[in-house]
C-alpha cells in the first residue's frame, strides 16, 4: 500500500475540507497523485484482497486503467466488459500515481501505433523507462491512467489511508 507525506499537493488540498468524506469526493480530476479505477463493489473487494489480477473480469486487459476522480463517474468500461458489474455498486479504487513516469499519450490517437496499443493496455510500445501512460481532457482534467498490474497493486490506496491524509492534514486525533 501506498505512503503519503506532508509535502504533497494532495496534503495541501485535504486541508480545504471540512470532513475526510468531503475530502475523499472531491479530490480534482486533474490530480497526478491519485488515479481512480472504478469497478462494481464486489470485484473492489476482491481487488483490495488480491490486487489487481489479470483474467479477472474487465482486468482480463493488459493493464489497469484509471480516470479522475469525476471524469468517468460511473463503472469505467470501454464495452461490453462491464456488463460483468451490473447489478453491482459503483466503488472507486484510488491509486497512488505520485513519482511514477507516465507517458503522456494525449496527443497519440487511435490512429499511431502508440495511441491503439495505450487503448488496448498494452504497455509495451512505449518509449522505454515509462511507468504507464496518462492522457488529459482539454480542460487539463485526467481521463485516464494506463498501468500495469503490478504497478497499480502496489499503489493500491485505501479509504482509510485517504482519510489519514484529512486527518493529519487538518490536525485532527482519534
Amino acid at each position: 500500500m501506498s505512503k503519503i507525506n506532508n509535502n504533497n499537493n494532495l496534503f495541501q488540498e485535504a486541508k480545504k475540507y471540512k470532513s475526510a468524506e468531503e475530502f475523499i469526493e472531491n479530490i480534482p480530476n486533474n490530480s497526478r497523485e491519485i488515479t481512480f479505477h472504478q469497478t462494481g463493489d464486489k470485484q473492489a473487494e476482491k481487488i483490495y484482497k488480491e490486487g489487481f489480477k489479470v483474467g479477472l473480469l474487465a482486468e482480463k486487459r493488459g493493464a489497469v486503467f484509471g480516470a479522475g476522480n469525476k471524469v468517468n463517474d460511473k463503472l469505467y468500461s470501454r464495452n461490453k466488459e462491464g456488463e460483468a458489474f451490473f447489478g453491482q455498486e459503483p466503488a472507486k479504487i484510488a491509486i497512488d500515481i505520485r513519482s511514477l513516469k507516465l507517458f503522456d499519450a494525449t496527443e497519440h490517437g487511435i490512429s499511431d501505433e502508440i495511441g491503439q496499443a495505450v487503448t488496448k493496455g498494452d504497455l509495451s510500445k512505449l518509449p522505454k523507462g515509462y511507468d504507464g501512460a496518462i492522457r488529459y481532457l482539454s480542460n487539463g482534467d485526467v481521463y485516464e491512467v494506463v498501468l500495469p498490474h503490478k504497478t497499480a497493486t502496489e499503489r493500491i490506496m485505501t479509504e482509510s489511508q485517504l482519510i489519514g491524509i484529512w486527518k493529519k492534514a487538518n490536525q485532527v486525533t482519534d
